[in-house]
């Protein structure tokens, strides 16, 4: 269907009834038919005749429309001019307008006459279009088709757009036009869904209101104005269109590139970590600048000091102001001094790599964009190194019981961590050896670490020592049938062990025992720490004198036990005698016994000598004397009478 027609048949009407008259109004779109009714919900009068329609104009009289008889099917057109050819009467007396302009708001009014009376029903009518693309002479001559009609309009568009915003600078951003409406469109203009508002300052909206002389329509245009900030690079914009037709349409958001110059200059190391000798470094040199400078100077590490001559009279004085914003410069002896470092341009890179730095290379390093060198950004970097010695190191040999000092020496950038071990077993803390003993003997490793960097080092200890016998002891086997001695000893390198028994060594295998003889059973515990025990099991048929012999490249030691036989001590237990358990206590009775016999034999020795003694007194003429008094006692005592 041709969409001429089908825009004709699509009708709209709003009927609003004003409190204050019977004056009705109704709302129709532009390029519609319009339907004005005609006495609506009314009874026709009695006798009812025609039915006519006219319209009102302004200081003027009524202009006729159209004419019905009520006997006649026919509609008779009064009409002339801009109505002729586009009015006519429906089936319910109402008026029809085809392609409705804004030359048709004006007052229609329906007459029904009858024999006796007239009733009027006037009616105002507005014509309304929402914005639309423009209206060409093509369109008014095929009659507005697709202007108005209800059809939906598409959404605004922002035209003339900037390409870039600058910094702080007020920018025509761009316009956006509603075509063709009535009433005229509202255009609001939004950021970030903030709605914009004009203050005269920062932000300028300039709305236009242009009226199409041959349609009345009117195009609303907007152009806005923004100063813009560094932050709106992010932002976007973005045009509403309201119009009591329809619903509001949003245009497409639109984002702007904003200039604005390099305001700060950050230098940051790429490395991830800390960065240690022999390490790559990757400088960066970020520029918040837009467009972002693209080539940089890098100012390496300050090695070299050069001789300026002063900008301004003399050093201490005149100069001040320039040294602070120099650093890096001093004066010395009225001459002034700087500190030169390399200066490298990369191009087209915001990068620069540092290869296999070290430890001096540890210092402040800058950057600034190539146009602009006070714009600079800088960056401390310290470049770590552990140097680790230890005394001793390797293999070293002690006797035990000497003394071993032992020395670690460190120098690192900054505080280390230092860890012992001996023989993979973690220690408390640094070895110290005052007197050694085997058992410190082992590896010894210190683990030196600091920021990223570990270092080791090591030394093996050996104690040496000639060997001692520390115990040597018997015990019946479990069993009872056999005896087991135990030879406990020290030293190092680790003793050889060897028995004797009567003088007699014990062979250790069968093939130095020969075939007629069996190797007496064996066993040795593991050498630990310089310590070793070793057993043997014999089966003594008589008493033996057994004796323990160690040995190693440094001298030797031996000892000997008595053990007696198995089968005296079971001939003993059957007689009541005692057993080889009671050979001490035996042993123990004799030296006492031995001891009284030596005691004796002393006293009567003693007692002879003083016995001869007194018989070589007698001889010297003392016994005479002694004889003839002694006669006299015994004569006295003869002659006394008994009692």
């Amino acid at each position: 269907m041709d969409r001429r027609y089908a825009g004709s048949l699509r009708m709209l009407f709003l009927c609003v009834f004003l409190p204050a008259s019977s004056l009705q109004t109704i709302t129709a779109l532009y390029g519609d038919t319009i339907k004005v009714p005609c006495n609506p919900g009314g009874v026709k009068p009695a006798s009812h005749m025609f039915t006519k329609w006219k319209y009102d104009i302004p200081d003027s009289a009524p202009g006729d429309l159209l004419v019905k008889q009520a006997h006649m099917d026919e509609v008779t057109i009064q009409a002339t001019g801009f109505y002729k050819d586009r009015v006519s009467m429906g089936n319910d007396s109402s008026l029809l307008i085809s392609r409705a302009t804004l030359e048709d708001q004006k007052t229609f009014t329906c007459m029904e006459v009858g024999p006796a009376d007239i009733k009027e029903y006037s009616t105002n009518v507005l014509v309304y279009s929402e914005y639309s693309g423009e209206i060409t002479a093509n369109d008014l001559a095929e009659g507005f088709a697709g202007l108005g009609g209800g059809e939906k309009p598409s959404a605004p568009q922002i035209k003339d757009k900037v390409k870039e915003l600058e910094n702080g600078k007020l920018t025509a951003v761009g316009e956006c036009v509603a075509l063709n409406a009535n009433p005229p469109a509202n255009i609001t203009w939004f950021k970030n869904d903030t709605q914009l508002t004009d203050d005269g300052k920062l932000i300028v909206i300039t709305v236009l209101l242009k009226k199409d002389p041959t349609t009345g329509l009117t195009t609303t245009s907007s152009k806005l104005q923004y100063t813009a900030v560094k932050q709106d690079v992010y932002s976007t914009f973005t045009c509403t269109i309201q119009h009591p037709l329809g619903p509001v349409q949003v245009s497409a958001p639109e984002k702007f590139t904003v200039i604005y110059p390099t305001e700060t200059v950050d230098l940051q190391v790429v490395n991830k970590g800390s960065i240690k000798e022999g390490d790559n470094v990757t400088l960066k040199c970020k520029a918040d600048g837009n467009p972002r400078p693209t080539s940089f100077n890098f100012h390496l590490k300050a090695s070299a000091l050069q001789h300026l001559v002063p900008p301004m009279g003399s050093c201490p004085r005149s100069v001040v102001f320039w040294l602070s914003q120099h650093p890096g410069c001093f004066c010395f002896s009225q001459a002034l001094f700087c500190l030169q470092g390399k200066k490298v341009t990369v191009d087209n890179t915001d990068t620069y790599a540092l290869t296999d730095v070290t430890r001096n290379s540890t210092g402040e390093y800058k950057c600034s964009p190539v146009n602009n060198d006070k714009m600079v950004g800088s960056k401390n970097i310290v470049v770590h190194y552990l140097d680790v010695s230890l005394n001793p190191s390797g293999k070293i040999i002690k006797n035990v019981e000497e003394a071993l000092e032992v020395q670690m020496q460190k120098n690192a950038s900054a505080d280390v961590k230092v860890s012992w071990t001996k023989d993979n077993e973690k220690l408390g803390k640094q070895p110290v050896f005052t007197q050694l003993k085997y058992s410190d003997s082992g590896v010894y490793e210190c683990e030196v670490s600091v920021e990223g960097i570990t270092k080791k080092r090591s030394f093996q200890l050996v104690v040496e020592g000639k060997p001692v016998i520390k115990k040597l002891d018997k015990k019946r086997g479990d069993e009872g049938k056999h005896k087991v001695l135990m030879c406990e000893a020290e030293g190092s390198p680790k003793p050889t062990v060897q028995w004797s028994i009567n003088g007699t060594y014990v062979c250790t295998a069968a093939a130095y025992c020969g075939s007629t003889r069996r190797p007496p059973l064996q066993e040795e515990s593991p050498y630990i720490n310089g310590k070793i025990t070793h057993k043997i099991t014999v089966l003594p048929r008589e008493n033996l004198t057994v004796t323990c012999m160690v040995s190693n490249k440094l001298g030797a030691d031996t000892k000997e036990i008595l053990v007696s036989s198995l089968f005296e001590e079971e001939r003993g237990k059957q007689k009541g005698t005692p057993g080889e358990g009671e050979d001490q206590a035996k042993l123990i009775v004799g030296i006492v016994v031995g001891l009284i016999l030596a005691a004796m034999i002393v006293g009567i020795i003693y007692w002879i000598y003083q016995k001869k003694s007194k018989q070589g007194s007698w001889k010297t003429g003392e016994k005479e004397r002694g004889t003839s008094e002694e006669s006299k006692k015994l004569e006295e005592n003869n002659h006394k009478p008994e009692v």
